[in-house]
């Protein structure tokens, strides 16, 4: 790669209308398109009236073809949105997996809390991917919001990231896949496109993984797989949960092991000294506490959400746990 800025589709000609249709296009699939400036992944010149011609940029080519592709813009649509999804699935924004090292750890809450934190600096996504969730949507009080959950993304053919975006539930600029009454993903396959989509349209992804998601990983040597894929491949970073107490320490020993990259977090934890011991218990060279905080369990009974109380401690303990991730995938 080079340091030059890139953007995904480039348009270099004339015509205000063909523009105006590829801009449409572009924003539909959820890429970013520009006119008369360059260099782009993707760019489409003008051929004679009605026409363009598509190349890829040289050094993509071991994505896709070399050479070019005349195109009517007006009866080609297919094979354009599906040249700009190609595109989308090349660049997008960093993913972030939250997995607890034990059942009951708490992933729920810090992966909202922290597909919040992220939305601040502009917009997030937040991917409910375990399979028996009974609905991220209700730990960040909107299961009565309006937008579509699992349930209704399953089916044949490819999710656009664009068409997705706008669908979502959307909570403090955070873009919602979450499970309902209906059930959650079990379809990996579909975990997979819907993880790359969000992830085209939004500069950081969190996704909520089950404790499962750890048991048969790459790191132990076999799949990673979640529904049938692997979906842990996905993440740039790993956030690795844990409760302070001595078995779910001796949990987080093994895994942090696996994953010796993964950011660890002590949910519950008190203070720096209590985050200290855990990290020589597990064998990390930090572990990020998360102090409790009064009356969560009433606050979520209530309709208050992770981030609700900004200027609480358990608030900087997440955005720490925030600045650590971006350092990690910078």
């Amino acid at each position: 790669m080079t340091d030059m800025e890139l953007f995904s589709v480039v348009y270099s000609g004339a015509e205000t209308a063909v523009a105006a249709e590829l801009e449409r296009l572009a924003e539909l699939v959820g890429v970013d398109f520009v006119r008369g400036q360059g260099p782009g992944v993707l760019t489409f010149t003008d051929a004679e009236a009605g026409m363009v011609v598509a190349h890829f940029h040289d050094m993509f080519s071991p994505y896709f073809p070399r050479g070019q592709v005349r195109l009517r813009v007006r009866d080609d649509v297919a094979d354009i949105l599906e040249l700009m999804a190609a595109v989308g699935s090349t660049l997008r924004g960093r993913v972030i997996g939250v997995v607890g090292a034990h059942g009951g750890a708490g992933t729920t809450t810090i992966a909202a809390w922290l597909a919040r934190q992220f939305a601040r600096s502009g917009s997030a996504g937040l991917i409910d991917a375990n399979p028996a969730s009974v609905g991220i949507d209700h730990v960040i009080a909107m299961d009565a919001a309006p937008g579509k959950r699992w349930a209704d993304l399953a089916g044949d053919g490819a999710i656009l990231a664009g068409r997705l975006a706008d669908a979502l539930p959307t909570w403090h600029d955070v873009h919602v896949v979450s499970a309902d009454e209906r059930g959650g993903f079990t379809d990996g396959a579909l975990a997979a496109q819907v993880i790359s989509a969000v992830s085209q349209t939004q500069p950081w992804t969190v996704v909520d993984f089950a404790p499962q998601a750890l048991v048969g990983s790459r790191a132990d040597g076999g799949s990673g797989d979640v529904g049938g894929e692997p979906l842990l491949d996905w993440c740039d970073a790993l956030v690795l949960v844990t409760k302070g107490d001595a078995i779910s320490l001796a949990h987080a020993h093994v895994r942090a092991g696996q994953f010796p990259r993964a950011v660890v977090v002590g949910v519950g934890m008190r203070s720096k000294n209590e985050a200290a011991h855990a990290a020589e218990v597990i064998g990390v060279e930090q572990v990020f506490p998360v102090r409790p905080l009064r009356g969560f369990r009433g606050d979520i009974d209530h309709g208050l959400a992770p981030g609700d109380r900004p200027r609480s401690a358990a608030e900087r303990d997440v955005k720490a746990i925030r600045d650590r991730l971006e350092e990690l995938v910078a």
